[in-house]
C-alpha cells in the first residue's frame, strides 16, 4: 500500500548454444547481434506481459558533433524503442522489423 521505490536484480545469461544461434539468425537476415538481442528481449516481454504493444528503453551513446570528443563526461540519452508484435509474426520477420526501427 505505500510505494517503497525499493528494487532488485534479476541477473540470467543466454546459454552459448542458443547465443551462437540467435546470431547465426541475425547473420541470415542481415540484422545486427544487438537487434537479435532486443528483439529476443522484446518476444520474451511479451509473453511474460501479455502484452503486444509496448516501449523498451536503451541507452546511446554518440559523440557526433565535432570537437566533442575532447569534452569531459558521458553524453547519454535513453532512446524509446517500440515494439508491437503480431502473433503470426515469425522470429524472423520480427528482427527485420526490429532491425529497421534501430
Amino acid at each position: 500500500a505505500t510505494p517503497t521505490h525499493a528494487g532488485t536484480r534479476c541477473v540470467r545469461t543466454c546459454p552459448a548454444e542458443v547465443r551462437s544461434r540467435l546470431l547465426a539468425i541475425a547473420r541470415e537476415t542481415g540484422a545486427t547481434g544487438f537487434a537479435a538481442g532486443l528483439a529476443a528481449f522484446q518476444l520474451f516481454l511479451a509473453r511474460w506481459t501479455r502484452q503486444r504493444d509496448f516501449i523498451v528503453g536503451t541507452p546511446l551513446s554518440q559523440r557526433s558533433l565535432a570537437g566533442s570528443e575532447a569534452v569531459v563526461g558521458m553524453f547519454l540519452n535513453t532512446i524509446p524503442l517500440r515494439a508491437r508484435i503480431a502473433p503470426e509474426t515469425s522470429f524472423r520477420e520480427f528482427l527485420r522489423a526490429t532491425q529497421a526501427v534501430l
